[in-house]
């Protein structure tokens, strides 16, 4: 019955103990998912904040521009505004047109006669505009020249009456590349962004965008519900099922947070994988297997201890009555008859090895030998016994020390059977008396075993108890040490959301009202042009070119934040250096250069032959960009080039130019953040120092190096390898 209770209590010990590391898994499981989601919505509300300012920025120009007479009207000075506004902005738009109030053409900028006059009232977002007068931003479509868009159109009164609109149309490159690109999350994470009719704007799959949402996911009902909640318009969280892209169901968290745009909105939603969630637990999972795998260890080695002391206990009772069966055969057993009527003793046995008394000397000295043979201690409840079935039948059974006639005590047992028979004519009292000193030592004995082995488990059953309190103490003591933990990530989490927050607060902050400056500069120079002496028009270059040098101080700085920070999601993809990068580059760069005089060639045998390589885009277009753009601003005359070279271990782009070059001893300290060759106030040239310094950081992302040779006044080259393997 004991060895019942044991094991049950340690199989209970068992239970409780895994129930309870089970409970601390569960809890810190819940935290990290808690975590997981804060962070999404930290990169969903930065997203989403960045296009809510971007928008409105153009909501508050467009605004302005319609209230002014040529806009309305539509003559020479109002496309001379329209051109100057997409001069100003093109950067980030690549058209402004206006639209009658019935939705035809009126004009465009980039001029394109052969649209004028063209209907626009079936395209949705005017169809929408011209039935609200309101203004209206549009779903992702693809315009007539091949590329998608988002147009934005803005209400254009005349004399009170609704006259048609205004409107910009933003490539959705531009957008995806400054706010949504780097939603990614992960190797299996995603976003999705959609607009209130349920239109896809932004998606992982370039096929899905500006399609119907459910097009894609109506057979998914847990994707759809993601879908329906995202249409709502509000913040929250959602978890699903989804197949993952091996085509394993798994679990997937996401958050979904409104985008505002004045009458409408969008919704974007991040979405990881629950390979995130472990990746958040790695250490306490590595730190819960090892004190799930002592507890067990130790479970298993106290039943198997238990069990030792109880095979080993057993083996002793059966040593035990084997000897008393040995010892009972070989001593034998006396057996007696008495009549209470005749007083005759009959007795049989060895009654000399076991008593010490020959039959003879027993039946003559009869009481007087068993009355002061017998144990005075034991002598009460003897007679006791023996009285009680003196006059009735039944069975007699004692047990008691008597003295061996050499004067030393031993035990017997005697088995007796009273009968009373023919109405107390016949009464005999039988019985059987063997030696019972062996077994009263045995039963002694084990007696003290039976006490050793109690004390052994009541140590061990404490021994227990305390190492379970210890390791209470210890799973209490590492889960106040990972409260600490998570506060202290909380913290750090938080001091470095609000560095972003401030830093995209600060861009806003700075960016609008230069961009509201620069607006203002080009009306007020259109409007007084011709008043104006050369002196203060060569003011309004310098105002242009100083907003401009501003603002890619700003871009520099946030871009070097987010590489410091760890923030920025490289999205890689297969790109041709060639076509992909350099090409477009030099197109840009090619009015730059003509400028100020110079030739800019690429120089590449056989583009064709040239291998895609996994690259993240905007990192890799940042670096050549800047390359190319200091070859520009450090060369006064001759040529900038840019030259390819093809190897079965790399390819090698190389950015050379005549311009003034470097002083041999500034090399080292080249990519260093804030670091130019020449300082104070009395450099030729405009800069900050983080443009090669962010050259190298985006090098290090793409696993490219970069090498620089230049001599001061002969130029210099700027070696750019990517490895193929």
């Amino acid at each position: 019955m004991r060895k019942r209770y044991l094991i049950l209590l340690a199989f209970i010990s068992i239970l409780l103990g895994i129930y309870f590391l089970f409970r601390v898994y569960k809890n810190v499981e819940q935290q990290s998912i808690q975590q997981l989601y804060n962070e999404k919505v930290v990169f969903a509300k930065q997203a989403a904040k960045g296009i809510e300012a971007f928008f409105n920025y153009y909501n508050n120009s467009m605004n302005f521009l319609a209230e002014m007479d040529g806009i309305v009207k539509m003559d020479s000075r109002g496309k001379e505004r329209v051109k100057l506004f997409f001069e100003s902005h093109n950067n980030q738009i690549t058209a402004v047109t206006r639209v009658s109030k019935e939705g035809k053409l009126l004009y465009t900028y980039p001029e394109n006669p052969a649209v004028i006059g063209a209907d626009l009232s079936g395209q949705e977002h005017n169809r929408y505009f011209i039935e609200n007068k309101k203004s209206t931003i549009s779903d992702v479509i693809t315009l007539v020249q091949g590329y998608k868009a988002v147009v934005s159109v803005y209400p254009v009164f005349k004399d009170g009456e609704f006259d048609g609109g205004i409107s910009v149309i933003v490539p959705f490159s531009y957008l995806a590349r400054n706010f949504l690109d780097r939603l990614i999350i992960g190797v299996q994470g995603e976003a999705f962004v959609i607009s209130k009719n349920g239109t896809v704007i932004f998606s992982p799959h370039n096929e899905h965008i500006s399609s119907k949402f459910e097009n894609f996911h109506s057979e998914n009902k847990m994707l759809a519900g993601l879908f329906e909640r995202m249409i709502t318009g509000q913040l929250g969280v959602y978890k699903f099922e989804d197949y993952n892209q091996e085509n394993e169901l798994v679990e997937k968290h996401s958050v979904y947070y409104p985008v505002h745009l004045g009458g409408t909105f969008w919704s974007i939603a991040v979405v990881t994988t629950d390979n995130h969630v472990v990746a958040l637990m790695e250490n306490f999972i590595e730190s819960y297997t090892y004190v799930l795998i002592i507890s067990i260890t130790f479970s298993m080695l106290f039943i198997l201890a238990f069990f030792l002391a109880e095979k080993k206990y057993t083996r002793r009772i059966r040593e035990t009555e084997e000897s008393y069966r040995i010892l009972t055969e070989k001593t034998g057993q006396i057996f007696f008859e008495y009549d209470r009527h005749t007083k005759a003793l009959s007795i049989q046995g060895n009654t000399m090895e076991m008593l010490g008394y020959s039959h003879k000397e027993i039946v003559e000295s009869r009481y007087r030998m068993w009355r002061y043979g017998v144990h005075p201690e034991d002598h009460p409840k003897v007679w006791e016994k023996a009285r009680n079935f003196k006059n009735r039948s039944g069975n007699f059974t004692a047990d008691f020390r008597f003295r061996h006639k050499k004067g030393y005590y031993i035990y017997i047992e005697t088995n007796s059977l009273s009968i009373i028979e023919n109405g107390g004519k016949r009464s005999q009292f039988i019985g059987v008396i063997k030696d019972i000193t062996e077994r009263k030592r045995l039963e002694a004995e084990l007696t003290n075993h039976s006490e050793e082995l109690e004390k052994i488990v009541k140590l061990r059953t404490a021994a227990l108890i305390n190492l379970t309190d210890r390791l209470k103490d210890d799973i209490k003591r590492r889960q106040v040490i990972e409260e600490e933990l998570v506060t202290s990530k909380e913290k750090a989490e938080h001091s470095d959301r609000l560095k972003s927050e401030f830093l995209a607060q600060i861009s806003h902050e700075i960016r609008t009202p230069i961009n509201t400056i620069m607006n203002f500069v080009s009306l007020i120079k259109l409007e007084a042009e011709s008043y104006l002496s050369p002196e203060v028009k060569s003011g309004f270059t310098s105002i242009d070119n100083a907003t401009s040098r501003l603002l890619r101080t700003i871009d520099l700085v946030l871009d070097m934040s987010d590489v410091e920070a760890g923030s920025y999601e490289p999205a890689f993809s297969l790109l041709n250096l060639h076509d992909d990068v350099i090409i477009k580059l030099t197109e840009e760069f090619k009015s730059k250069a003509e400028k100020k005089g110079l030739r800019l060639d690429v120089v590449c045998e056989n583009p064709s032959l040239l291998p895609n390589i996994n690259l993240d885009k905007y990192t890799v277009s940042q670096i050549f960009a800047n390359l190319i753009d200091n070859a520009i601003k450090y060369t006064a005359e001759g040529f900038v080039k840019i030259q390819f070279e093809k190897t079965e271990e790399d390819i090698s782009v190389k950015v050379v130019d005549s311009g003034i070059g470097i002083k041999e001893e500034f090399i080292p300290n080249l990519f260093d953040k804030f670091t130019q060759e020449e300082q104070g106030y009395t450099r030729k040239f405009e800069g900050n120092g983080l443009g090669l310094a962010l050259v190298k950081k985006y090098c290090e992302i793409n696993g490219c190096t970069i090498n620089v040779t230049s001599k001061k006044g002969e130029g210099s080259s700027f070696i750019v390898t990517f490895p193929l393997h």
